[in-house]
This record gives C-alpha cells, sequence and structure tokens, in this order.
C-alpha cells in the first residue's frame, strides 16, 4: 500500500521530514508529491478534501486524508509493517509516546515559533522570547538525564517528533541556535542520535536538509 504526501518542498520542512523519516523506519511506503504553496493547497476541493486551512502536509491514504503533522506521524506508526514498536509496547508507552508527540507541538514548536517567523517571514522575535523556549528545553534536559529514549528502551515516533522540532530550534534561531544545543547536552543527544541513523540520514540527503545548529551570525 503506497501513500502520497502533499508537502512544500523547502529544504527546512521538518515537519515533513519527520512524517518520512518515520514511514523509513515503520517500513510505510510514502511518496512525496511536493507541491507549491499558494498554488495547489489554495482551492476548494483541497479545503474541502485535504486540509481545511489549505495548509501542508496532507497525507493521501487509500481512506482519504489525513492533516497535521504529528496526526499523520501517529498514522504511519500504527501503519508499521517493519515490527519496530515506534508507538511504544504497552498501553503506557503508547500514551507516554502521546504525551512527548504532544510537547514537541504545544512546547518547542510553540515556544519556537517566534523564531520561525523570523526565519521565514522576517518579523524579529519579540524581546524575551527565549526564556519561554528555554523553559521547555529544561523540562527535556531533566527527562533525559537518565535515559537515551524519550519512551522506553529504543526509538518511537517520540523522539523522531522531538528530534525533528529541535531541529527547528537549533536551524531557524540564527542567534541562539548553536548556544542552546551546547547549555542542553542531553537534548543535543537525543537529536543528535535521531539524525545520525542511516534512515534518517537518507532522508535528509534526499530533501537536502542540513542539520543544526546554525551558528550566530559575526
Amino acid at each position: 500500500m503506497s501513500y502520497f504526501l502533499l508537502t512544500g518542498d523547502h529544504h527546512e520542512n521538518a515537519r515533513s521530514q519527520k512524517i518520512c523519516v518515520a514511514a523509513a523506519f515503520a517500513g510505510v511506503d510514502v511518496q512525496l508529491k511536493k507541491c507549491t504553496y499558494g498554488v495547489e493547497n489554495e482551492t476548494a476541493e483541497y479545503q474541502r478534501n485535504c486540509h481545511p486551512c489549505m495548509r501542508f502536509p496532507s497525507l493521501q491514504t487509500p481512506d482519504g486524508h489525513i492533516f497535521e503533522s504529528n496526526a499523520i506521524l501517529r498514522h504511519i506508526a500504527r501503519a508499521a509493517t517493519s515490527g519496530l514498536k515506534l508507538y511504544g509496547s504497552t498501553p503506557y508507552e503508547q500514551s507516554l509516546v502521546d504525551s512527548w508527540v504532544d510537547f514537541s507541538a504545544t512546547e518547542l514548536d510553540c515556544n519556537n515559533r517566534p523564531y520561525m517567523a523570523e526565519a521565514f517571514m522576517g518579523i524579529p522575535a519579540p524581546e524575551g522570547s527565549l526564556a519561554f523556549l528555554e523553559e521547555s528545553l529544561s523540562g527535556l534536559e531533566l527527562w533525559l538525564e537518565n535515559r537515551t529514549y524519550l519512551v522506553g528502551k529504543s526509538l518511537t515516533i517520540a523522539d523522531i517528533a522531538i528530534a525533528f522540532s529541535l531541529q527547528w530550534v537549533y536551524r531557524l534561531n540564527a542567534k541562539h541556535g548553536e548556544a542552546l544545543a551546547k547549555k542542553y547536552k542531553n537534548a543535543y543527544r537525543l537529536y543528535h542520535l535521531v539524525m545520525q541513523q542511516p534512515k534518517t540520514a537518507a532522508v535528509l540527503k534526499q530533501w537536502g536538509a542540513i542539520l543544526g545548529p546554525n551558528k550566530p551570525p559575526k
């Protein structure tokens, strides 16, 4: 069974890249359909069937489209054929995976949003934005103090989701990305663990992605 991922083609597209990485680990065939913002997504048909707010990514399945990158990530894990327990091995682990996938969006992505706007739209990050991001990173850092993976003893989509949120923390925060990687060493260790996997590296090469952290401008 093949799936088709409708997505923008920017090389810093961490949201779509994490889906492709999860699919590689899951043994799920996901074909990329790279689209242009403002063209394929801004139609009544796309809004009606693919994403109610006309955004990317959207996953085309035999049953219909799924939108929002973390919902797609969960679907890929549920559809895994590789034998890996990407959604955890027990009901507790599955719920904990959900907790960390949510954390990637509600904490890391949310608090990194000012720097996303700065990188993609040229809107300066408000003063004080870094403190909120560091609060999230501090919590992640403590959790990983005596753990290799976020949940259990092997890789799950929790690790993938957090690693690709960190990719945006390190890459889009031009002023602080390198310093944050050095300060929160456990978080960076998890990021490095995920990004150095051969399957991850193959996906990133396909996208032409650059690994973080970004160095501050001189």
